[in-house]
């Protein structure tokens, strides 16, 4: 972004949709908080903590919080700045650390507990301003103390926001409707992390959505403002890991999503360090690789290769390659402005919902977060007379997540619920942070299938993130990724920013293991491994979507007789099964199950029902009757001068399974050029270059079941030595049955 449009974007102000959390976690006896010190010098600290009212007083009571002194300065008063839509009498407590130098009595009394300050709210912004006794403040410990505010009145589970505390007249002195000066917060537009729905099709299938969010593991790269891409680009320069950039690109595989197929993205988040002091102002944008050539295809719309879209600045006027002004089909991200930002940010980029549709899904695709600019607390970007550049050259980027939402259509009849009432406590003990359910429980059949299930729990104080594992148990034969002794973990999974009364994880299960979970004798497990300030979690309840299948047991006659060129149905008692020949040389099948006889021999037909039982039928072709057209063998007798020749001629031949050797046309027992002259002379004329069955088998090497241009080409690749002879035919070669 060219730096007069980053004068203009910071002047206007533009506010887009983002996510901004100053935080560092700090433990404290009650309701440690996230805070962060915006301005040392005007000695504000920004809280952003909701406190749920209650007569609980106990170390967790969700009526209290703490913060750290230090950015108050050495403070006479200090004002708490409130939000909150109830509308009556409210009484904050606060309570404070002392210094050692502080005695009562002849004792050292390290915590000071100030009578409660009542205010009437009209329903908004309120604050209250508290002033240190003079005969203690100088023993108040701002430099290594915490103060604890609490809502004492009233008691029935009112949400109240303390969203910041300042000092020395920074905030508002008298109580009534006051400004909010704490940090830009907005929540993301898109299907929030831990969301989910779910539709009864009521044909048999459900259509289930589940968001949730992975993280990026060891993420900790140096951004430099005004250092971007283009500006390497248009000097020529390769860009290079020891050089300055704005921005970082994560691959999508980086984020450990084990199957992209039916994801959608919603939202990527990202933790910024800044000064110590904090930041006014941060400024920043992000890009995603796209379909190209796509409507968000912004690099292409501007001339470019393309493959990829950009934020762009609000007043920024975009040009392409010979500097003619560009509109877009798609309506194009501003990126985001953060106010008051601190020294920790939590930050959300969203994927814009007119580029959602175009974002691609191959692992090695990248998402982008761009640096754009940054004004420390105490700057004053509007007198600076340099003008050249961010005033905060670098940040940190230490953190990133993605958050996406899985959408499938599965098999379902039935949803049960199940009481649980388990606790599972935070941490690495395997004995108490995880909990796992018997599935023989359900009683499921060997055709019912296990499609969903949804975890409800609870957690014991707010959960910033919960952290957490899923797991289920498979059969030997399950192939899918993730699978490790009979066991399906598709890695640890996050929710941002649950409620801590209703955590709920849905779990879709992929395809792939959904047909071997193993129901009789294994488990389903979810475990947490973090969850913020809370300590333990709650499993209220499960809820299991599956597939009972009411089709009754497959019976098909094992066997069928019929001649060369003959037709015959194979009748089974389930309809819309499916039909497939592993021979169809010798006996085709179509899709409503006729079968007809090709070649003298052996094949088998696979049937499948809809709920995935499976028969197999053995089909036995023998000649077709000889007749005075028919092509059994018959023998002329052919005179001459010196002799007579015995002339036979050929009947029609069946495949010889003991020279089956696929790639051996001309039947010598070797795969070599031989073979490939021999299949081009009958691709270019069959009648005068015919082959037998067996050497037809044998031409088949694509195994689509036809013999042209693409075995040829295969054969070619072969004898050039462009493949292995193991790429020809079949992996397991047909054999002959009865």
């Amino acid at each position: 972004m060219e730096r007069k449009n980053l004068i203009r974007k910071f002047k206007a102000a533009v506010v887009g949709v983002a996510v901004a959390m100053s935080a560092v976690v700090t433990p404290v006896t009650m309701m440690a908080t996230s805070y962060s010190i915006v301005s040392a010098a005007t000695g504000s600290v920004s809280i952003g903590k909701t406190l749920i009212t209650t007569d609980d007083d106990s170390a967790t009571s969700t009526r209290a919080t703490r913060f750290k002194l230090a950015g108050l300065g050495s403070a006479e008063t200090v004002t708490l700045n409130f939000n909150s839509e109830f509308v009556g009498n409210i009484t904050v407590g606060i309570g404070y650390n002392m210094t050692g130098d502080y005695t009562v009595g002849g004792k050292t009394p390290y915590w000071y507990q100030a009578e409660g300050i009542e205010v009437e709210n009209k329903g908004g912004a309120f604050s209250v301003t508290y002033k240190f006794p003079t005969d203690i403040a100088k023993y108040v410990d701002f430099t290594k103390g915490e103060m604890e505010v609490a809502i004492w009145w009233p008691q029935a589970g009112e949400e109240i926001e303390l969203v910041s505390a300042s000092s020395d007249g920074s905030g508002p002195v008298n109580p009534g409707p006051g400004p909010n000066p704490g940090p830009t917060v907005v929540e993301t537009q898109n299907a929030k992390s831990g969301s989910w729905t779910f539709v009864d099709n009521k044909d048999g299938t459900a259509t289930i959505t589940s968001t949730l969010t992975k993280e990026a593991k060891d993420v900790d790269y140096t951004l430099t403002a005004g250092f971007d891409e283009e500006k390497y680009e248009a000097e020529g320069v390769e860009i290079t890991p020891d050089l300055p950039i704005n921005s970082h690109k994560f691959t999508f595989n980086e984020f450990g999503i084990d199957d992209l197929s039916n994801v959608k993205f919603e939202s990527f988040n990202y933790v910024i360090e800044g000064p110590e002091e904090g930041m006014a102002t941060l400024m920043y944008g992000g890009g995603i690789n796209v379909e190209p050539q796509s409507p968000a295809d912004t690099e292409y719309k501007c001339g470019k290769n393309g493959y990829w879209y950009n934020d762009h600045g609000a007043d920024e006027e975009i040009l392409d390659v010979n500097g003619d002004p560009v509109t877009f089909d798609i309506e194009i991200g501003n990126g985001y402005t953060i106010e008051n930002a601190g020294s920790y940010n939590e930050v959300v980029w969203d994927i814009p919902k007119d580029v959602q549709p175009y974002v691609s899904k191959n692992p090695s695709d990248t998402v982008g977060f761009q640096y754009w600019y940054g004004v420390p607390a105490d700057g004053d970007y509007e007198n600076d007379s340099n003008h050249e550049g961010s005033p905060v050259k670098t940040v940190q980027l230490t953190g990133a997540s993605c958050t996406y939402t899985r959408e499938m259509t599965v098999p379902y009849t039935t949803t049960k619920n199940v009481k649980v009432g388990e606790d599972i406590t935070f941490g690495s003990d395997e004995a108490t942070n995880q909990y796992k359910y018997d599935l023989s429980k359900l009683g499921l059949g060997e055709r019912d299938r296990l499609s969903a299930v949804k975890f409800n729990l609870s957690a014991d104080a707010d959960v910033k993130k919960f952290v957490g594992g899923l797991g289920v148990s498979v059969k030997d034969t399950c192939s899918a990724a993730n699978v490790e002794k009979n066991w399906y973990n598709p890695g640890d999974f996050v929710i941002l920013n649950p409620s801590k009364d209703k955590i709920e994880v849905m779990w879709i299960f992929p395809m792939a293991v959904r047909e071997e979970i193993e129901a009789e004798y294994g488990n389903v497990m979810i475990g947490g491994w973090y969850g913020g300030e809370a300590t333990k979690a709650t499993l209220n309840s499960i809820d299991f979507y599956y597939y009972v299948s009411t089709e009754p047991v497959l019976d098909v006659a094992p066997e069928l007789n019929i001649k060369v060129g003959e037709t015959k149905k194979i009748v089974t008692n389930v309809d819309d099964c499916t039909f497939e020949s592993k021979s169809p040389l010798i006996a085709e099948v179509d899709e409503k199950g006729n079968v007809t006889g090709m070649n003298k021999g052996s094949a088998v037909i696979v049937v499948t029902t809809p709920d995935g039982q499976v028969a197999e039928i053995t089909v036995n072709v023998t000649a077709e009757e000889s007749s005075s057209s028919s092509t059994s063998a018959t023998t002329a007798t052919s005179k001459s001068s010196s002799s007579s020749t015995t002339v036979t001629t050929e009947k029609k031949d069946e495949i010889d399974w003991t020279k089956v050797k696929y790639g051996d046309v001309n039947l010598d027992g070797e795969v070599d050029l031989k073979d490939l002259v021999a299949l081009s002379k009958y691709n270019a004329d069959i009648d005068s270059f015919p082959l037998s069955a067996t050497a037809l088998e044998n031409a088949d090497v694509s195994y689509d079941h036809k013999v042209g241009n693409s075995d040829a080409v295969l054969l070619l690749k072969f004898v050039s030595e462009q493949c292995d002879i193991s790429e020809l035919g079949p992996q397991d070669t047909p054999k002959p049955l009865g």
